[in-house]
Formats: C-alpha cells, sequence, structure tokens
C-alpha cells in the first residue's frame, strides 16, 4: 500500500488565506484631515424694501429695509473625511470675521462672526488604490448649520436708518393711500439657519510611508435662509385679525475658494 504524496498547489485554501482574499477585494479605506484657508463671499441677506402711500405731492416713499450683506472675508476651515472605495463620508467647520455691508458701500461697522458647520458625503471621480494616489479630485454634498454672531445688535439703525439715500438694487414698494400697516422687523444678534451645499475638489499629495502629504483644493455653495426677517401687517380690513405678511428676501448663497493641507492614512 502506498501514498501519493499531494503537491502543495492542489491543496485547499485555508480560512486565512479566504480571509486575506477577502480583505484584498474589499474597497480600500483612508482617512484624509484637512485644515484650510481662503476666501468667503456671501450673497445679500435684504433687498432695499419701500413704503409708499399716495399723498397731494404725489408718491412719498420711506425705507423699511436697506440692501445688506456681508463683506468678503477670509475664511478658515477644517475637516476630517473616511473613505471605503470611491464614497466618503465627511465632517466640516469653517469660520469667517467679516460686517456688515449696507448698500454696496462697503463695512458699516457693526462686526459678524460667521460660523459654519455640515457633513455630509463625498464622491470620488477616480478609482481609489490607497491614500498615497497623487491626484484624486472629487466632489460633495453635505448639510447643516450656519451661525451669524454679531457683535452688536443689528437693529432698526442699521437695516432701517431715518435718513436712507436712494433705494439701490431690487426694491419692494407697497403703495396704499388710506390703510395702515404695522411693520415687524427683528434684530439679528445670533442666528442660526439650516444649510445645504455642493462643492469640488482636490487632493495633490505626496507618499510619505504608509500615507500622504499634499494639497487640498476646494470650491464650494453653501444656501440658507437670509438672518432678516420682516413681516408687514394690514390694520383695519378684516374683523377677526389683521391679515400678516411675510417678505422672504430668498436664498443666501455663501461661495468659498479654499486651499490648505491634506494628510491621508491608509486603514487595514
Amino acid at each position: 500500500m502506498s501514498l501519493a504524496a499531494v503537491p502543495a498547489a492542489a491543496q485547499l485554501p485555508t480560512i486565512d488565506d479566504a480571509i486575506q482574499a477577502l480583505a484584498e477585494s474589499a474597497p480600500p479605506r483612508r482617512l484624509t484631515l484637512s485644515a484650510q484657508a481662503g476666501r468667503l463671499a456671501a450673497t445679500d441677506w435684504s433687498d432695499t424694501v419701500l413704503l409708499g402711500s399716495v399723498g397731494p405731492a404725489g408718491i412719498v416713499e420711506q425705507v423699511v429695509v436697506r440692501d445688506l450683506g456681508l463683506e468678503p472675508a477670509t475664511q478658515f476651515s477644517g475637516g476630517v473625511t473616511y473613505w471605503r472605495g470611491r464614497w466618503g463620508f465627511r465632517a466640516h467647520g469653517a469660520f469667517a470675521a467679516s460686517c456688515v455691508r449696507a448698500e454696496g458701500r462697503g463695512c458699516s461697522g457693526t462686526g459678524v462672526n460667521v460660523w459654519l458647520f455640515d457633513a455630509g458625503g463625498a464622491y470620488a471621480f477616480r478609482e481609489p488604490r490607497r491614500a498615497r494616489d497623487r491626484v484624486a479630485p472629487y466632489a460633495f454634498f453635505d448639510v447643516g448649520a450656519v451661525a451669524y454672531d454679531a457683535e452688536r445688535p443689528i437693529g432698526p439703525d442699521v437695516l432701517a436708518p431715518a435718513q436712507t439715500p436712494g433705494a439701490a438694487g431690487r426694491t419692494l414698494v407697497v403703495i396704499d393711500d388710506s390703510d395702515q400697516f404695522l411693520l415687524s422687523l427683528d434684530q439679528v444678534r445670533l442666528e442660526a439657519k439650516p444649510i445645504a451645499g455642493f462643492g469640488l475638489g482636490t487632493d495633490i499629495a505626496l507618499p510619505v510611508g504608509s500615507g500622504a502629504i499634499g494639497v487640498r483644493i476646494e470650491v464650494a455653495d453653501q444656501i440658507s435662509r437670509s438672518p432678516v426677517q420682516l413681516a408687514l401687517t394690514r390694520l383695519g380690513r378684516a374683523p377677526f385679525g389683521a391679515p400678516r405678511t411675510r417678505l422672504d428676501f430668498g436664498p443666501v448663497h455663501h461661495f468659498s475658494a479654499m486651499a490648505g493641507i491634506v494628510i491621508g492614512v491608509d486603514l487595514r
């Protein structure tokens, strides 16, 4: 009776071999950390609003709200992204010290700190192999909140001063010859609004050990509601409560262009 030797190549794979093969076929995992600086520019918080009345001298207009916005400012941001294959989850925060701009004439003297916090997903345009990929373009989308922290309340003295030059930009004119109106204008001190955004970026990295270090470039648009709220109530019309109209100034876009350092680490 003789036993034939079984060639090593014909042996069945072990459990360790199967685990290793499964790990090698799984999408690569990596972590990136970034710190950036750049510019933030936002669209206006409000349009110029006029309340008009018809009298013997014609239409008499009174400025209710001026055209207000944020002065472009330097922004600092940081973020972390966990990647699994082409898809990633990111958390991001940013800060900018700006001031209120009235009617496009530069800073009005009221400083505003802008804080942005968001989290969302990212998608890599190239199939990633490891954190040391030299060029890695991607797109991202996120949701979160923006907080405006004014150094002093932004009230009627800024929103609608007693003497205001002629209206600039878009205007809304309410004209009536007999009715009375009640204007409700909320001051801005510390306002937080939901925000949603999207953008494009790329990492240009150099291999360092088991990871990489390089430059990250991003452009983004994050959209929120205006912190300026104005309600107009017509008095003397309805027997069971005066009709109330809230003026919507539309979305505020926060455009940013950032560049900084990114560090990538491969995860086992």
